[in-house]
Formats: C-alpha cells, structure tokens, sequence
C-alpha cells in the first residue's frame, strides 16, 4: 500500500504499492513532479527507500496546472486500484 499525504507545503509518499504497474505509474508522477519543484522552485527532497517527501512548496503550487494535472492523475490512479493506494489531505 502506498500513502499519499497532500498538505499546503508538502507532498509525502510512503510503501511500497506492492503491485508494478502501480507503483511504476506513482513512481513516474512523483519522480517528474520532485524533479521539477527541486530544480525549478527550489523545493526540497527526502528520498530513502519506499519514502519521498516533498516540502518547501511554492505557496502557489495547488493552483498551478502541474500542481492540478498530478493530483488528477494521483487520484485516477488511486481509484484504479484503491487496494494499493490511499491519498489523504
């Protein structure tokens, strides 16, 4: 099961979705999305095994089309396969 947490100023990713195509879909999203914030809006990173945290988001970010087009993608995804995945606000 992976646990996404959607707060105002961070992103948490935790677990492992325990199913590939899941956890490869998640993986995609969330890598693009870290990269992008990182380099660009100088969020920052905790990655370790089976976690990604994203923090220090621009104050702007829900409202941003990245911001948007992740969540909808987060939530296709988690309504595909509620088994694997939980998003939390």
């Amino acid at each position: 099961m992976t646990s996404i947490t959607l707060q105002p100023d961070k992103i948490t990713f935790d677990g492992h979705a325990g199913k590939p195509e899941v956890c490869h879909g998640l993986s995609a999203i969330s890598q693009m999305v870290a990269g992008y914030l990182a380099e660009k809006k100088d969020s920052r990173l905790n990655i370790q095994s089976g976690h990604l945290e994203i923090s220090d988001l621009p104050g702007d970010f829900w409202g941003t089309d990245l911001g948007q087009a992740m969540v909808m993608a987060l939530c296709d995804i988690a309504d595909q396969y509620p088994e694997y995945v939980k998003i939390r606000r």
